[in-house]
């Protein structure tokens, strides 16, 4: 028996997620969400739960699958720790691939996976659970990408990259082929990545320092 579908969060990156849902012919149970959900809001009308700990005291995860609609931004852990939360609680999550995107069929996906519209995601790829593969994003042969990974809009990697979890692909970058991304490091936008990036640094293009 298929389990209800319930929202973390209502903010912008759950209006996409909800808008691939819809496409799909999924439907919604619920949002958890402390903001007022007002009519202009898509989630106006659904089942609303305040708060992470209402909702896990109240539910099982025998009823539910959840959807992480809680964004990632460079730095920020929100997203992975309410993940953890959940899933520490014996919750699962839904992996979400927009009909839009191309995932060839060798890819390996872990739980929680988001890939959204206009996506491409070719041959001998993984990626690993909670990471989002963002709108256009391209990612090409044999890259491995670790957990809570988020590859932002329009961003390239090409052939057998390797991003290690937490790490952040900010939005129009490019990473040559072959190259390591270590745990947490941050690649600013618009950057041209052409050798391997440490733990935790943070790679901002020179345009952007002259601001």
């Amino acid at each position: 028996m298929s389990k209800n579908l319930v929202m973390l969060g209502s903010g912008g990156h759950a209006k996409v997620l909800f808008s691939l849902l819809q496409r799909k012919g999924l439907k919604l149970w619920g949002v958890i969400s402390s903001n007022r959900l007002l009519d202009k809001n898509c989630f106006y009308g659904f089942n609303q739960i305040s708060s992470d700990d209402e909702f896990i005291k109240k539910f099982s995860p025998e009823e539910f699958t959840l959807v992480n609609g809680i964004g990632s931004l460079p730095g920020l852990d929100a997203r992975w720790l309410v993940a953890k939360k959940y899933h520490d609680a014996g919750f699962r999550f839904k992996t979400c691939i927009d009909n839009t995107s191309f995932v060839d069929n060798s890819v390996k996906l872990e739980e929680g996976v988001q890939i959204l519209a206009g996506a491409i995601v070719q041959p001998g790829v993984s990626i690993g659970s909670q990471t989002i593969i963002n709108t256009t994003a391209s990612i090409d042969h044999d890259c491995k990408i670790g957990s809570n990974v988020h590859i932002a809009p329009g961003a390239v990697l090409s052939g057998e990259v390797v991003i290690e979890p937490m790490a952040h692909i900010g939005p129009g970058s490019i990473v040559s082929n072959g190259l390591l991304i270590k745990y947490g490091a941050i690649i600013g936008a618009g950057s041209s990545i052409l050798r391997n990036v440490k733990k935790k640094q943070k790679i901002i293009p020179a345009k952007l320092r002259s601001f």
